[in-house]
């Protein structure tokens, strides 16, 4: 019989509410993410808001994005390090 750690088992929910770019001025996101245990226990549930620069060219947006959805990925791994 195995034993496992549910220490590194987690689930995490990420509802989008707001993904808007206005050309040459700013790209928007706001999400809820959520992280529970492997057993749904809540260990976390937080809103994300950033906002950065926007460009005028597709390019730009993709970027945007990236950034906006990086800066996303980045609060969550901090708040699983928080959740140890």
């Amino acid at each position: 019989m195995s034993t496992r750690d549910d220490s590194f088992n987690r689930v995490i929910l990420v509802d989008i509410v707001k993904l808007d770019t206005s050309w040459q001025d700013k790209g928007i996101l706001e999400a809820w993410y959520t992280i529970k245990t492997g057993n749904g226990q809540i260990l976390a549930s937080k809103k994300f808001s950033d906002s950065v620069p926007m460009g005028n060219s597709y390019e730009d947006l993709v970027k945007t994005h990236s950034k906006l959805l990086g800066n996303l990925s980045k609060a969550i791994a901090n708040t699983l390090t928080e959740c140890r």
